[in-house]
């Protein structure tokens, strides 16, 4: 009964392990699909802020046309003076509002290719932990653990035996001693 137990214990541990296995490497396989998708998502927002720089050029270019059409009519010089100095700040600013798209569109790049990242490193994790993982080994160390459980069962289960033969010996002889023990018509033995 007990080496049966036993040889179960040791294929569930088997099929215990496998399937442990099998779950890490999904993980990981999903943690790689993960990182491929945060990476092209990085680009995306690389792509985003690149239309965003061209989408603010095509409107100041709106406006400065505007600006030039509009001092031209009142009669003002456009190389010179406050002309000169209203385009110049037109374009200083567009500079500054290009750099914050330009900013803005790496750090969320960034983000995402830091979680690319932490994806890769989490795949690279789980493929560890099952790279560990012996199936094989897992059934050894249980069919052992469980080989010593009938080892000692069947060692205390003598040891009952030599005991009991040793009492019966024991009080037939008429040494003193009592036999711990009274057998049943039906076999079966019982305390006293």
């Amino acid at each position: 009964m007990q080496g049966t137990g036993a040889g179960m214990s040791t294929v569930s541990s088997v099929f215990g392990a496998i399937d442990q296995k099998r779950s890490l490497n999904y993980q990981a396989d999903i943690a790689d699909i993960n990182s491929r998708l945060n990476e092209m998502s990085a680009d995306q927002e690389i792509k985003k802020g690149q239309f965003q720089e061209q989408a603010l050029m095509q409107d100041v270019a709106n406006v400065k046309g505007t600006q030039r059409s509009s001092m031209a009519a009142n009669g003002l010089e456009l190389t010179e003076g406050t002309a000169r100095n209203i385009l110049e700040s037109t374009d200083y600013m567009a500079e500054r509002d290009l750099e914050t798209i330009r900013t803005n569109a790496a750090r969320a790049a960034f983000g995402q290719r830091t979680q690319a990242l932490n994806y890769k490193n989490q795949a690279a994790a789980y493929r560890m932990q099952s790279d560990q993982i012996s199936p094989f080994w897992a059934g050894a160390t249980s069919l052992i653990g469980g080989a010593g459980n009938v080892a000692a069962g069947w060692y205390s289960m003598n040891k009952y035996d030599s005991l009991l033969s040793s009492s019966k010996t024991d009080s037939s002889s008429g040494s003193g001693l009592s036999r711990p023990f009274s057998i049943s018509k039906s076999g079966g033995k019982r305390i006293l």
